[in-house]
């Protein structure tokens, strides 16, 4: 079961965009580096529910996204999406002018 709250709208009231959506956007912005304290680097895990929450924003585009999945397949293609967007030199410096202002 996947329960998406938001994705993509700035607003929870909109109609959220597509997992397919998300993942384009993983490999095309910035994700924002301050999401990472607010759980295990946009990932948390609940171990009663067993489903896995994904959520965050970027830097470079007004685009949220919460959900939660216990779909495995879907839990490892979003972990990959984020490690590898986290992995970039713009998330890198984007983490280092956050830290900056902290």
């Amino acid at each position: 079961m996947t329960q998406v709250t938001a994705n993509g709208a700035q607003s929870y009231k909109e109609q959220p965009d597509s997992i397919d959506k998300l993942l384009e956007a993983l490999d095309t912005y910035t994700l924002d580096p301050r999401f990472e304290r607010y759980a295990d680097k946009f990932i948390s895990k609940d171990q009663e529910t067993g489903t896995t929450r994904f959520f965050g924003s970027f830097v470079d585009v007004q685009r949220v996204f919460d959900l939660r999945t216990d779909e495995r397949s879907l839990v490892d293609r979003l972990t990959a999406a984020i490690q590898k967007n986290r992995s970039t030199d713009f998330y890198k410096q984007a983490r280092a002018a956050n830290e900056r202002h902290h």
